[in-house]
């Protein structure tokens, strides 16, 4: 009875090492979805508020709450970034902005993996489309 255990337990040990899938490993694609608001048609005037607002999409709730997103600003050489937010419970985040000159801007969100309850979320990271903020000069 002990050998029958024992060879069970490294059949399971061999399956698992074997075929990781079996392990309870979740890998989550997820797309950062932007929307922008209160953009007026045509240049903005300098200092005109400008609501950049959106959401982290994945069909694993780990990935899209409470999580860290950043507004990045394209420049040459390596990007900045602008300001950071932490995701609601829905994955939505908010930034506020107030440009002085033209800026073309896209927000990123890094990924990042998980361990819950023997389980491990390795959330991909995600790049939205950029999009200019035109100020007239």
């Amino acid at each position: 009875m002990a050998r029958r255990i024992l060879a069970s337990v490294v059949v399971l040990v061999a399956l698992v090492i074997a075929f990781p899938g079996v392990s309870g490993a979740h890998n989550v694609s997820i797309g950062t979805k932007v929307s922008k608001s209160k953009l007026p048609r045509g240049a903005l005037r300098p200092g005109e508020r400008v609501i950049v607002f959106g959401r982290v999409g994945a069909i694993d709730a780990v990935c899209n709450s409470l999580v860290s997103v950043e507004l990045m600003r394209m420049v040459p050489g390596a990007d900045r970034v602008l300001e950071s937010d932490v995701t609601d419970a829905e994955g939505e985040y908010y930034f506020l902005r107030r440009p002085r000159g033209d800026q073309r801007v896209y927000v990123r969100f890094a990924g990042f993996m998980d361990v819950t309850a023997g389980h491990i979320h390795t959330c991909g990271g995600s790049v939205s489309r950029a999009f200019l903020l035109n100020v007239q000069r």
